[in-house]
């Protein structure tokens, strides 16, 4: 290649270089941008909603078992437990026991006025049970006896000269433990059966 073809192509490149650095009237600058980055894919580490079966969510619901009427003609008055639960009365009918850990009891003498080795009473309060006034009682069972020490509670409804009451205890009354044994609690399953017998109490006069 002759020297003038060089010299004459170094001129064109250096012009073109010079143009694009200082830019030229009436020229568009070259814009330059940096790519935006794509974003990424979402983690979804939760699983999708699922409808729920309505079959498999009535199943994990808690289930009320039928309920029983007790009437007694004797002393004019009923109420309703689970048919699953079983219900012993003597004493003509003054005695009442149910799933043997819950006692109906008619007495003439007011449990709150009990002497000698009765129950040790640690609260008594006023309350409404369907409608009617009522004294709620609660306490420690003692030893004294042969009973198993334990915790109670009691509704007691005075009517016609006659006191009304339901007990619910701890233990079953054929549960037979020490009498150092340390105090429970009263289980939930039987305090429901207390509260439906309560809810549904009424007397016939």
């Amino acid at each position: 290649m002759s020297s003038i073809v060089r010299r004459l192509l170094f001129a064109l490149v250096l012009a073109l270089a010079l143009a694009a650095c200082s830019g030229a009237p009436g020229a568009e600058p070259i814009a330059t941008s940096t790519p935006s980055p794509e974003p990424l894919p979402v983690q979804n580490d939760l699983p999708p909603t699922a409808t729920r079966d309505p079959l498999l969510a009535t199943l994990e619901q808690p289930t009320i078992p039928p309920l029983a009427t007790y009437t007694s003609p004797a002393y004019g008055f009923s109420f309703q437990y689970p048919v699953t639960s079983s219900l012993e009365e003597s004493d003509g009918g003054q005695t009442i026991w149910i799933d043997k850990q819950i006692l109906v009891t008619i007495s003439d003498r007011n449990p709150e006025e009990a002497v000698g080795d009765g129950p040790l009473i640690e609260t008594a309060d006023s309350t409404i049970v369907n409608g009617m006034t009522a004294r709620r009682l609660s306490g420690t069972l003692g030893a004294v006896g042969g009973n198993t020490p334990q915790r109670f509670e009691s509704v007691v409804i005075a009517r016609s000269n006659r006191y009304y009451a339901i007990w619910i205890y701890e233990l079953r009354n054929d549960v037979t433990l020490p009498a150092d044994r340390e105090l429970g609690s009263i289980p939930l399953r039987t305090l429901e059966i207390f509260n439906t017998m309560l809810a549904t109490l009424a007397f016939s006069a």
